[in-house]
Parts: C-alpha cells; sequence; structure tokens
C-alpha cells in the first residue's frame, strides 16, 4: 500500500526546482517516478489503479486526489517538487473538506 508520508518525504527529498514527474502522463507522474525510484521496476498510475511489477492495486484515497488534482489544475507538463508538494497539499486540504461536508456536523456520514 502507498503511504502518504513516504510520499511527502520523498517529495520534501528534492530541491523544489527539481522536476519530479510529469502531468498526464501515467508512467511519469510524480507517484510514479517515485515508485519506480523507491521499489524499481516500471510504474504506471492511471485515475483508478497503480500497476508494476507485482501487479496492480488500487489507488488509496489520498493518491487518487493528488493524481486528479494534478491533472485538472497543472498547466505544464514538468511538475517541479515544490510545485507537487503545494498540490499535494491543497489536493489534502480539499480531500478533508468534502470529507467533513459529506460527514455532516454530527460527524456521521450521511
Amino acid at each position: 500500500m502507498l503511504d502518504l508520508q513516504e510520499f511527502r518525504a520523498w517529495l520534501c527529498s528534492h530541491e523544489p526546482h527539481e522536476v519530479v514527474g510529469w502531468a498526464r502522463i501515467e508512467y511519469a507522474c510524480p507517484i510514479a517516478t517515485w515508485l519506480t525510484e523507491s521499489r524499481g521496476g516500471w510504474w504506471r498510475v492511471d485515475g483508478t489503479h497503480i500497476r508494476g511489477p507485482g501487479g496492480e492495486e488500487p489507488l488509496p484515497g489520498w493518491a487518487w486526489a493528488f493524481i486528479s488534482h494534478l491533472d485538472m489544475y497543472h498547466s505544464g507538463p514538468a511538475l517541479r517538487a515544490g510545485e507537487a508538494l503545494q498540490m499535494l497539499e491543497v489536493a489534502m486540504t480539499r480531500t478533508t473538506y468534502e470529507r467533513k461536508e459529506e460527514e455532516g456536523n454530527d460527524g456521521k456520514r450521511n
């Protein structure tokens, strides 16, 4: 399973201006680049799954939110580490907000 904190740490290990991936390219998005560097082999991330040497698994919610946000709002193909971190934070904030809206004021899901 993918770990949000490990991904964030990987992004932070790069200089803000370093390219860490490309938007809208399944084999080169930041998550695919991270997996290729950390686990080896070639990884592909589409809108719903992660595919690599060991098979495939569904994208966890945080990864889906990040990729969706990236593909929708990033204007150029090359993505730098600083931009990726900002997009990750915005995607996580938006995801948390939407989850709270779904739960309502009492904390229970509607």
